[in-house]
């Protein structure tokens, strides 16, 4: 539920960028939503591991932020994925695209 309630949150933060009509701070959102959206799916991949839900709610998490974040380009690579080993393997090869590994290496 917790996560579900971060999906929500992140909708809220990206429509108020919006509103703004700042090209950077939709900008600097886009890039949070999306930081924030790879951790969220991070730790349903762990919930799922750890069978304390099943893939039904991940795949209803997975249409319900393709519903409510159409846009973000992040979302289109990961609905590429054909199957969860898929998904599984794209965050493997992501890495955290977004740059935190790499805000870490430099330090």
């Amino acid at each position: 539920v917790n996560l579900i309630i971060d999906i929500y949150y992140i909708q809220f933060l990206l429509l108020s960028a919006l509103e703004t009509k700042s090209d950077f701070i939709k900008g600097y959102y886009d890039i949070y939503a999306s930081l924030n959206t790879e951790l969220i799916l991070r730790r349903f991949l762990n919930l799922i591991k750890q069978n304390i839900v099943d893939e039904i709610f991940f795949n209803n998490a997975i249409v319900m932020m393709k519903e409510l974040f159409p846009d973000l380009d992040f979302f289109k690579k990961i609905f590429a994925a054909k199957n969860f080993e898929d998904f599984e393997e794209f965050l493997r090869s992501e890495e955290m695209h977004y740059g935190v590994n790499e805000m870490f290496k430099s330090q």
